[in-house]
């Protein structure tokens, strides 16, 4: 019965009900977009083709985190809007003796015919972190030889810590895991511009600070960059714990023709 009500809601949609950035949102990723009219299609990559960078980044993360569809599909989906997706979306799961539990992936997606090309990394928190420690890191790293900066980004939550590197390939991104509930996700995303042809790496870390008292604490973190453990990709980070805090790392690393 809930696969009959889900179709008639994809083909129920008009170009008339989506009319803005919101309606997409709200509507298009519970739709099956390959069973969507042709002016619906087409009022969307209109839509997708006139948002702003922050507007775009926010709308694949949502449509990533929030669709229940494999991620292939959603790359073919997001193909029909004009949008190429790529990356194999393998979420890590963390393991650890503290309860937490966080999928992390990372991915690149770029409207099709443009050179411009966006990395995303995205947290999904399933539980609320306990004891936070000073904030948590997350990088967006990239082979800087091949991709140059342009622009980033990031949702809430998240704040911009340290781009002083940006030109040689990394961004780190403070995220305030204390005022995160658990089923919230969040992203950083970083614009980059092709310099080459030929294949881009690309990394990002989560660091996750935790309180080893039951105290809580909002302090920033220190770290120190490192370099990265890929060859093509210069820096990585790693944390400057305080006394009373420890941490976990997780890795993601990826390639994408441009």
């Amino acid at each position: 019965m809930s696969d009959m009500v889900y179709v008639f809601h994809a083909s129920a949609l008009s170009a008339m009900a989506i009319t803005s950035y919101s309606d997409l949102k709200q509507n298009l990723i519970k739709a099956e977009v390959a069973k969507l009219n042709e002016d619906v299609i087409i009022k969307a990559k209109q839509l997708i083709s006139e948002m702003d960078d922050e507007q775009f980044s926010s709308f694949i993360a949502e449509y990533v985190s929030s669709s229940e569809k494999e991620f292939g599909i959603v790359k073919e989906e997001l193909k029909l809007l004009g949008v190429e997706l790529e990356g194999d979306n393998n979420s890590i799961k963390t393991d650890s003796i503290h309860p937490r539990d966080v999928d992390f992936s990372v991915y690149t997606f770029k409207r099709s015919g443009q050179s411009q090309r966006y990395i995303q990394a995205l947290l999904e928190f399933n539980k609320k972190p306990y004891y936070p420690g000073t904030y948590d890191l997350l990088s967006v790293e990239w082979d800087s030889s091949m991709a140059s900066y342009w622009a980033s980004t990031c949702s809430g939550e998240i704040d911009k810590h340290d781009s002083s590197k940006r030109n040689q390939g990394i961004v780190i991104f403070y995220v305030m895991d204390r005022f995160i509930k658990s089923g919230d996700y969040v992203y950083a995303t970083v614009q980059v511009i092709g310099e080459d042809t030929g294949w881009l790496d690309y990394s990002s870390r989560y660091a996750h600070t935790f309180a080893t008292t039951d105290v809580e604490r909002s302090h920033a973190t220190e770290f120190s960059y490192t370099p990265n453990e890929l060859p093509s990709i210069k820096y990585s980070f790693k944390l400057n714990l305080r006394s009373d805090e420890d941490s976990w790392y997780i890795d993601r690393d990826n390639s994408v023709k441009i």
